[in-house]
C-alpha cells in the first residue's frame, strides 16, 4: 500500500506568462467551401447547386479552434532537502 504526504512537497509558482492577444481570422466560409463566388454569384460547380440549394440537406463546417486560458501558469514542484534520499 502506498501513501502520500502533502507536507513532503513544496508548491510554488516560479513564472506566470500572459498570453498575447490574437487577431480573429476568418475563412469567408461561403467562398472557402465553394458555395458562392467572390462576387456573390453561385458558380455551376457549387455544392449549393448539387444539393438543390439545401433542400433536405444540412451543410456544416466544424471549427476545431482551441482557445486557451488567459494566463499560462508554470508550476514547479520541489522536494524539501530534508525529504530527499
Amino acid at each position: 500500500m502506498r501513501s502520500f504526504c502533502s507536507r513532503c512537497l513544496t508548491f510554488c509558482v516560479k513564472n506566470s506568462l500572459k498570453q498575447k492577444g490574437r487577431k480573429l481570422h476568418t475563412t469567408h466560409l461561403w467562398v472557402f467551401m465553394d458555395l458562392e463566388g467572390n462576387d456573390g454569384v453561385i458558380p455551376s460547380y457549387s455544392l449549393f447547386r448539387k444539393a438543390r440549394y439545401g433542400e433536405d440537406t444540412i451543410i456544416a463546417n466544424f471549427d476545431t479552434g482551441n482557445f486557451g486560458p488567459l494566463f499560462l501558469l508554470l508550476y514547479i514542484f520541489t522536494f524539501p532537502e530534508s525529504h530527499l534520499p
